[in-house]
């Protein structure tokens, strides 16, 4: 098959990642979203503070360059760099399609398809790590295909750097480095091992490993936020293993596994493939089978390693942990197409059956995606959190404690406070859910209050409340937005007037 230049191929990667990052602005969340990791990630890189294991250094650099556009919200611009890494995952899956040898439209249709897959679409909407940890693996896989036809040392170093950059970043990647080592070891074992190459490799592996001394740094600067803290080799360790998640791993037995992580993981990437993608990568895995194994053994290897894992994590949102397994998925699924293209074009003589294929192709395979995942990820509208929390912050009293209430309500009140800096002024705190904190912040002169979790939890501890809510400025516009937005998820926000014991003053 004869290939686009490479001018052209570029022009139209570039094409293919602008259509998904257009997709993704406009359905994008514009500001905060009470969503797992989200509105912790919306302020941490801001402050070069420290999430949860492993602490991904790179996403905190990043996001502080983000932090610091001229425009929008914080928690928009931090929604925003997660909306640039997929419009560039999306640019170079096309282009490791074309290495495959798939066809310009083919190559098109398979990324975005990828593009609105309906996790990786939720993924690029709002602030997670998971978007950039996409870019860099379609990296590595481009850059190592690409030296798998020219040779150069400089594709299998840049490959190699892909990989280093996203051990820095989410250990997903790192899991893929058996399935890559190996298939640069069946295209060119010696090339692979030139001292060359192992130098750059450990050099890079070593500034990989390097950058986790971020964490050490800022925990003895005393950083705004830290979650992962170090304070010697063996606590920094722990955390770039992430090893406060290991209750989470190996615990299903051999029954669950079968009957229920099983089902459970097949669900989630057929929901992700559909029918017709389900059915191409078929088609495209038995075409690397037979016409391209290495690349077949590279990528199902990658599909293999971290489904396994998959299945055995026990985590409530493991889907995200497939959307490397779904990008495999996606790039055999191209692969099909272009089988199934070449396959018609060679039984049709009729001119212009090219143009037609590829209108055919655009429309079944991307409209598809497109109008099954729609819905659910157009999220511009939601705009409840932000709402509340802006008129919150402003009606809240010069010293103010908010009680301790959830994982996600905690950090969108750390957002106001480190992130937007929105106590400016004022003595805003978030303070812990037991009845000794709250009578000791009452003691000293703080209104002290808490969401309806926290109320429930403390009444029983002996911990009074007013009645009426803490009214809101704007009320108008805040009651339109809960009535027709999130009615399901309002956060009244009640003042504590007595604690079932009191303590000394502070």
């Amino acid at each position: 098959m004869q290939r686009f230049l490479h001018g052209h191929d570029r022009l139209v990667a570039s094409i293919v990642a602008t259509i998904a990052f257009g997709t993704y602005v406009a359905t994008m969340f514009p500001g905060l979203a009470a969503i797992g990791d989200t509105p912790k990630f919306q302020f941490v890189g801001a402050v070069l503070g420290t999430p949860h294991s492993p602490g991904y250094p790179v996403y905190m650099l990043l996001s502080w360059l983000f932090a610091h556009l001229p425009i929008g919200t914080l928690a928009y611009r931090m929604n925003l760099l997660s909306a640039v890494f997929g419009g560039i995952t999306i640019g170079l899956l096309y282009l490791v399609m074309r290495e495959l040898n798939c066809r310009w439209y083919a190559a098109a249709a398979g990324a975005l398809a990828i593009a609105f897959g309906r996790i990786f679409w939720s993924q690029a909407l709002l602030a997670e790590v998971y978007t950039i940890n996409a870019a860099l693996f379609a990296g590595a896989l481009l850059f190592l295909f690409r030296w798998a036809r020219t040779r150069r040392d400089r594709d299998l170093i840049t490959a190699v750097a892909f990989v280093a950059v996203g051990a820095a970043h989410h250990l997903t990647l790192v899991m893929t480095v058996p399935a890559l080592t190996a298939y640069a070891l069946a295209i060119d074992r010696r090339r692979s091992l030139s001292r060359r190459i192992v130098v750059s490799t450990i050099v890079l592996a070593a500034l990989s490993l390097a950058s986790y001394g971020f964490i050490w740094i800022r925990t003895l600067q005393g950083a705004p936020f830290l979650e992962a803290q170090a304070h010697s080799v063996g606590e920094l360790v722990a955390i770039m293993r992430a090893d406060q998640f290991d209750h989470f791993l190996f615990g299903f037995t051999l029954r669950d596994i079968l009957w229920v992580r099983v089902p459970l993981i097949a669900r989630v990437l057929f929901g992700e493939l559909r029918t017709t993608g389900l059915l191409l990568a078929v088609v495209g895995s038995a075409v690397l089978a037979r016409g391209r194994r290495k690349e077949g053994i590279v990528l199902g290897g990658t599909f293999a390693i971290i489904t396994l894992f998959a299945i055995d994590y026990s985590v409530y949102d493991v889907e995200v942990f497939l959307i490397l397994p779904m990008i495999v998925l996606g790039i055999t699924a191209a692969v099909g197409i272009e089988a199934v293209v070449s396959a018609v074009e060679s039984q049709v003589t009729v001119s212009g059956v090219s143009l037609a294929t590829a209108a055919v192709v655009m429309l079944v395979v991307v409209r598809g995606q497109f109008h099954a995942n729609r819905v659910a990820n157009d999220q511009h509208r939601h705009v409840y959190e932000t709402t509340f929390f802006d008129a919150l912050f402003r009606s809240l009293p010069r010293r103010s404690a908010i009680v301790h209430e959830s994982y996600p309500m905690d950090h969108m009140v750390l957002y106001k406070i480190i992130g937007e800096q929105a106590a400016r002024g004022r003595e805003i705190v978030l303070i812990g859910d037991d009845p000794a904190t709250i009578a000791a912040y009452l003691g000293d002169g703080f209104h002290v209050y808490a969401f309806q979790e926290a109320r429930e939890r403390l009444s029983d501890k002996g911990v009074r409340f007013t009645d009426a809510p803490l009214p809101l400025p704007h009320p108008p516009s805040l009651r339109h937005v809960l009535d027709t937005e999130a009615p399901s998820i309002a956060y009244p926000l009640a003042e504590a007037v007595g604690a079932g014991r009191r303590v000394a003053k502070r």
